[in-house]
Order: structure tokens, then sequence, then C-alpha cells
């Protein structure tokens, strides 16, 4: 989730992956076609929402810019 991602480095909260609670999801064909998140970023919601989301939090955006550059 993108909003949560900028929400901690606005923060300077660490984010931590854990596989603990992981389980794969079954999806019935008859009650969802598409994944929501393959359509936000086929449709280029997804990006667009960075965008909005960079030009909200800048510092967010720089912090992020940073840690990619170390």
């Amino acid at each position: 989730d993108i909003w949560l991602m900028f929400m901690a480095v606005q923060n300077d909260t660490k984010i931590i992956r854990t596989y603990q609670y992981h389980r794969t999801f079954i999806l019935s064909e008859k009650e969802q076609t598409v994944q929501l998140g393959k359509e936000a970023i086929y449709q280029g919601r997804y990006i667009k929402t960075f965008h909005t989301l960079a030009k909200a939090y800048p510092h967010a955006y720089q912090n992020m810019l940073s840690e990619i550059a170390e």
C-alpha cells in the first residue's frame, strides 16, 4: 500500500515485512475476475496516486529518494 509507505516515511517509522501471517487467498472466478492491484497498475492509477502523494508529502518523497540512492 503506497499510502502506508508514504505515511511511514513521513513519520520516520520503519516498516518490516513479515510472512508469519501470510497466506494465499483463493479467488472464485465467478466472484472476482480482476484483482484490484493489477487493475490499478494496468490503468495507471498506481503511478497517479504515487505522484499525488509525492506532491502532498514532499518530505516523505525526498526521504524515499535518499534511501534509494544509498
